[in-house]
């Protein structure tokens, strides 16, 4: 069977997914040198998105938990091998981005200049930025977006029990794992060109890298049960239609987010790149699947700009 997706690699078979997965990892927390970082400061956005990236990067032992309760992904022998490595490397990348934000200095809009980690306090600065730009803003973090469902509570536990539903949750983990992969991806690219900065300019690529070939492993797999099984395709895209969020979502506010993506939008211009089209020109590729990242980002951005409307 040849992979539509990714038709370089040939027929999708098991050696393809160990040449993926054989890559090496390159990127390391102690590249994060302070003397580095501390030859130029960064604004407090770009501190509030390293900080939300640092965050949804350490939370994926809950999706490998989700994809783990599934007998069939946790007996897959690709994924069982591929999941423990995922996990180290995401891992790396939030204690080098916690790394650099230990010691970079944010330069505030009132001039002063605050050590990284100080500035977030918890990650609770959004409030105080986004309220500088509208005073009138009252916000409100603790609310959850109506939006934000999981998928594990349509497909109950009971579903797991059969063959089909069994298929069906791994159709819908692997293709919603390449679609944050790439957003992640495009994420880090936008980062880049907003803040400039030396150090996540040598670093950022090769963090990239890693978020590559995780969005490289999920494809061919969601590409393999979606070519497989041709009745879960509706499905998949009903699911991913109704309950896909954009990466982070909900371990971090949605609103969240929508400030993130806010900034990092300013990169369109910059680097001719639009974050939500990365992820959804690799999704629309998969047998039967349609766009979902412009629509769950615009949402987020609304989200935002009620708040500080």
């Amino acid at each position: 069977m040849k992979s539509i997706l990714y038709p370089e690699s040939g027929p999708l078979s098991l050696e393809s997914f160990y040449s993926v997965m054989g890559a090496p990892q390159r990127f390391s927390p102690d590249m994060m040198l302070k003397h580095e970082i501390q030859v130029k400061t960064i604004t407090p956005a770009d501190a509030l998105t390293i900080g939300y990236q640092a965050v949804i990067e350490g939370a994926t032992p809950g999706y490998a938990e989700e994809v783990g309760i599934n007998p069939l992904t946790q007996t897959d022998p690709i994924l069982s091998e591929f999941i423990p490595m995922w996990m180290e490397e995401e891992a790396n990348h939030t204690r080098g981005l916690l790394k650099f934000l230990d010691c970079v200095i944010v330069e505030e809009v009132d001039g002063r200049q605050t050590p990284g980690l100080e500035f977030l306090d918890g990650l609770h600065q959004l409030k105080v930025v986004a309220a500088k730009e509208n005073p009138r803003v009252n916000y409100n973090f603790d609310d959850t977006s109506k939006y934000l469902t999981s998928i594990k509570d349509f497909l109950s536990s009971s579903v797991l029990q059969t063959q089909t539903g069994q298929e069906t949750m791994a159709a819908i983990h692997m293709t919603w794992g390449m679609a944050n992969e790439w957003l992640t991806w495009a994420g880090y690219y936008a980062l880049r060109k907003v803040a400039d900065h030396p150090v996540l300019n040598k670093t950022l690529p090769l963090i990239q890298k890693d978020e590559k070939k995780h969005a490289t492993v999920y494809g061919m797999q969601a590409e393999i049960r979606l070519q497989q099984h041709p009745s879960l395709r509706p499905l998949v895209r009903f699911l991913l239609k109704k309950y896909y969020s954009p990466v982070g979502v909900p371990v971090m506010p949605e609103t969240y987010f929508g400030y993130v993506a806010k900034h990092l939008k300013t990169a369109n211009a910059i680097g001719k790149l639009a974050i939500d089209e990365v992820a959804d020109s690799k999704l629309i590729r998969l047998p039967g699947q349609k766009p979902v990242q412009e629509q769950a980002i615009n949402r987020a951005l609304n989200a935002y700009h009620a708040f500080a409307a």
